[in-house]
């Protein structure tokens, strides 16, 4: 009877490694897609836990006595654009300066967001250069900008005169997300 228990606990052990090993054994290698929070991780022993930084372009936008607005709208349509680069890589505090330079990261993507605002409610942009209904500021549509160290949203729609909220956040390689940033501007 003792043998019969071992012999039974024995099938079940080896069929609970069989279970488990395979989900440990993948693992999830994507970073995590939500912008605002971190990431982390790497490659070959990498630990890139610092966030790439971006910035936006000149020329796109100006300001004036009345504020900040939105240039290039006089042919019907839009852009805008900007520049992200990941200086930290792979380094850590404890490395050299020219140990951390040689590892430098690299900026993933880009994404922006354009609301529309109207008091309290806002209009979101969404791909094709359509506003969505006028409802809740709350949440983001994010989009996604072409390129990434030097980037840009081209809006294929002219957008309406109102008042904007512009955001956008920087990704690396290694899934780390820059804090959003944010510009209010008009489209006169």
């Amino acid at each position: 009877m003792t043998k019969r228990i071992g012999h039974s606990l024995g099938w079940l052990f080896a069929a609970a490694i069989l279970a488990v090993g395979p989900s440990v054994a993948v693992g999830d290698s994507t970073p995590a897609q939500s912008a605002g929070s971190g990431g982390g991780g790497g490659n070959g022993g990498c630990n890139d836990n610092s966030p790439p930084s971006s910035s936006w372009g000149n020329g796109w936008w100006g300001r004036d006595n009345q504020g900040a607005y939105w240039n290039g709208w006089g042919d019907g349509n839009g852009s805008f654009n900007g520049n992200a680069s990941d200086s930290s890589g792979c380094g850590n505090a404890q490395s050299s300066m020219a140990r951390r330079a040689s590892r430098k990261g690299k900026v993933a993507r880009v994404m922006v967001a354009v609301k529309r605002l109207n008091g309290s409610k806002c209009q979101h942009l969404f791909s094709g250069g359509r506003l969505s209904t006028l409802g809740s500021c709350s949440g983001t549509h994010w989009l996604r900008a072409t390129g990434a160290a030097s980037w840009r949203y081209d809006i294929p729609a002219e957008l309406p005169k109102g008042n904007y909220q512009l955001q956008r956040v920087a990704i690396d390689a290694a899934g780390n997300h820059e804090r959003q940033h944010r510009m209010h501007l008009s489209i006169r």
